[in-house]
Parts: structure tokens; sequence; C-alpha cells
């Protein structure tokens, strides 16, 4: 893992803005509403969610790994009792509140059992 900084360990959206959003672009961007709106889901689902998150991509490259699905991988992370959801800024990115250790076992669990 590498560090980085400074970051931002507040609140990125909140709930509210996005239902303002949603509304205006419904009213004044019909046509772009569907792709706008999805966005604004995405970040609607990150509010209150843990700051901290993992490019799965990333992760399965130091483990010398293929990359599996980022939805099996924010399942598995479900299922093993952590909270998951995607990023809005980058496609392949999970937030959770799965320590460095534990997505690593997640992983590697995902993996042995597309074998």
């Amino acid at each position: 893992m590498t560090a980085a900084g400074p970051l931002w360990l507040d609140m990125l959206a909140d709930t509210a803005f996005c239902d303002v959003m949603e509304k205006a672009t419904e009213q004044k961007l019909p046509k772009r509403g569907g792709r706008i709106g999805k966005i604004l889901a995405l970040v609607r689902s990150e509010t209150g969610a843990q700051t901290t998150y993992y490019v799965v991509d990333e992760l399965c490259h130091k483990l010398g790994s293929p990359v599996p699905s980022v939805k099996k991988v924010a399942k598995a992370l479900e299922d093993a009792g952590f909270r998951a959801c995607f990023t809005h800024f980058d496609p392949l990115g999970v937030r959770t509140d799965a320590s460095a250790l534990k997505m690593k076992e997640i992983l590697r669990g995902i993996l042995s059992t597309n074998r």
C-alpha cells in the first residue's frame, strides 16, 4: 500500500444536495438526466460511507492475481459483514470498512472460488 496526502476525511456529499441536483437535472436537462442521474445515485450511495477506498485492480496487481468484477468484490465484502459501496470517481474503487488485510483475504477468497 502507498500513502497519499493530504486527504479529505469528511463527507463528500449529502443526500439533500443530491435531491436538489436530481430535481434540477430532471427539469433543466431531461435528455442528459439518465447519465447524470446515475452519477448522482453513486454519490448518494457514498454519503455516510467510509472515507477510505480500495482500487480493486491495483490491489490485484500487487497480489499478482487476475481482477474480479467490482460487483463481486462488493458482494463478498457485504457477505463477510462489511459495508461496501462503489465510488463515483473511480469505476474500480470500493469504499469499505474492511482493513487492508481483510480486503486481501476477501480478494484471495474470490479468486480461489473462480478457479
